[in-house]
């Protein structure tokens, strides 16, 4: 993972509200953005905000079936993000 890439994750993960939806959709895989309101207590506008930002960053996928988008943690992403964090710095002098 380059820098910059890390850097707009974290910067996703830097909102009170995108974290709660990632554990939520940690706990419970598929939900859709009607469920992610109610449980989260937001409107929809403020979820579609968040929603893109998770997805652009692809630490969240969209899974549509038929007229309803469930979305999911991207695993891979997350693990990403933590292979990221406990590879040590190479410093030149």
């Amino acid at each position: 993972m380059h820098q910059d890439d890390a850097v707009l994750l974290f910067k996703a993960f830097a909102h009170e509200t995108r974290i709660r939806i990632v554990k939520l959709l940690l706990a419970k895989p598929g939900m859709t953005a009607s469920e992610l309101v109610t449980t989260i207590g937001c409107t929809q506008p403020t979820l579609s905000h968040h929603m893109k930002i998770l997805v652009e960053c692809q630490l969240v996928e969209e899974k549509k079936e038929w007229k309803w988008v469930h979305y999911v943690v991207n695993q891979e992403k997350i693990d990403e993000v933590f292979r990221f964090l406990v590879t040590p710095c190479r410093y030149s002098a």
